[in-house]
């Protein structure tokens, strides 16, 4: 079942590679698992998890489609999450909102009246009369069953985060879940997640204890997750403060935790950049640079940066980042500004910081921009990506 997805190249822009190398060494925030002189775990080589596949709300391909997965494997993504529900028939499918009416269209495009629950239809009524929310005609496909997805998931090398948006006391969704993902992938292809309450059920209630799951800490306390055993501990960057996700972070990479935590912009990311995080969520970034897509251009100097500004808008590309510098700055990246000063990014010695960033485009111009504040502000290095996919 794999299913092959083509964008156009709307824009190949014009600029030259601007730097004599155009190599696919990933940044040095990526590395096999490291520890200081204490046996402190300081990084591990992280993966990126596509949070209901690339869909980029709903526009570049339906959220939770099989287009989605595809993509996701396209622009380097090594694991994928999906949610399931049940139809008025009990079709496991994969949805993430209890009505259809944010993701879904009528048949005819337009948008759908009442809310309307998936529980209400029937498996039939659902693959007949409604199709995914996406810009393309033919990205608006149908709705996948949770067996449908977890084979295209297998097919691309995708390993699945799979959480059950079900409170079903009896467990019964669950075994049911477990079952098909047991079929296709196999007891370790797969992460069981939810916000607590099914990983409470799968182990007190079914006494099921070697399936992993992944539990949310804000959600809970840590001593709730250590008695679960087999999980990956969640740290949000958004719940937490600077001081407390470390902290967390800290606790967890010791009580041996694998970890995640979920990103869409710099100041976020640039928490995670500073920790040993196993898997990196995302609905907008795109994941670490290792040579895929069609490489455009590489800009090794700010000054460079122009090139890229005033050229059409790209189809579908990503422009990644890396930066070591001194000073404050504000940095334009694609639709997202930030500021850089002395608290970002990692210690490069000689009082200067370390920053990488790197997010996806669609539909739009691939603008770059950078403007110091104060006359101090030195770039030492950079180099500047834009890939088409």
């Amino acid at each position: 079942m794999k299913v092959p997805v083509t964008f156009a190249l709307a824009a190949l822009v014009s600029c030259a590679v601007s730097s004599c190398s155009s190599s696919s060494d990933t940044p040095a925030y990526v590395f096999p698992q490291e520890k200081d002189e204490s046996g402190k775990v300081v990084s591990v080589e992280r993966k990126w998890l596509s949070h209901r596949g690339v869909d980029l709300k709903c526009t570049v391909a339906g959220e939770n489609s099989l287009e989605a997965v595809a993509l996701a494997k396209q622009v380097g993504f090594q694991s994928i999450e999906t949610d399931v529900r049940t139809t008025a028939d009990g079709v496991l499918v994969c949805m993430h909102d209890k009505t259809l009416n944010r993701t879904c269209r009528n048949l005819d495009g337009t948008e759908i009246g009442e809310p309307l629950n998936v529980s209400d239809v029937t498996f039939e009524e659902l693959r007949t009369r409604y199709r995914l929310k996406a810009d393309r005609e033919d990205m608006r496909t149908l709705v996948p069953t949770l067996e449908e997805y977890l084979i295209c998931c297998k097919e691309n090398g995708l390993f699945a985060f799979i959480e059950p948006k079900l409170k079903d006391p009896t467990g019964q969704n669950y075994r049911d879940i477990i079952a098909v993902a047991d079929r296709i992938l196999g007891r370790d292809g797969y992460i069981f997640t939810s916000n607590n309450y099914a990983n409470d059920v799968l182990r007190n209630t079914l006494g099921i204890k070697d399936v992993k799951v992944m539990t949310i800490l804000y959600q809970t306390t840590y001593e709730a997750i250590q008695a679960l055993g087999n999980s990956v501990m969640a740290i949000s960057t958004v719940r937490f403060d600077k001081e407390a996700f470390a902290s967390n972070m800290d606790r967890a990479v010791a009580d041996g935790f694998e970890t995640e935590s979920n990103s869409d912009n710099f100041p976020r990311l640039d928490m995670i950049n500073k920790a040993p995080v196993n898997y990196i969520s995302t609905d907008l970034l795109v994941p670490d640079y290792k040579g895929q897509g069609n490489l455009v251009c590489e800009l090794d100097s700010p000054s460079k940066w122009t090139q890229l500004n005033g050229q059409d808008e790209v189809g579908f590309g990503a422009l990644y980042l890396e930066m070591t510098y001194s000073g404050e700055a504000v940095v334009t990246l694609g639709s997202q500004t930030f500021q850089v000063d002395g608290s970002n990014g990692l210690d490069a010695g000689d009082g200067n910081r370390k920053i990488c960033f790197q997010l996806l485009l669609y539909k739009e111009k691939p603008l770059a921009d950078l403007k110091a504040r104060g006359s101090d502000f030195k770039v030492k290095d950079s180099r500047l990506r834009l890939v088409v996919f």
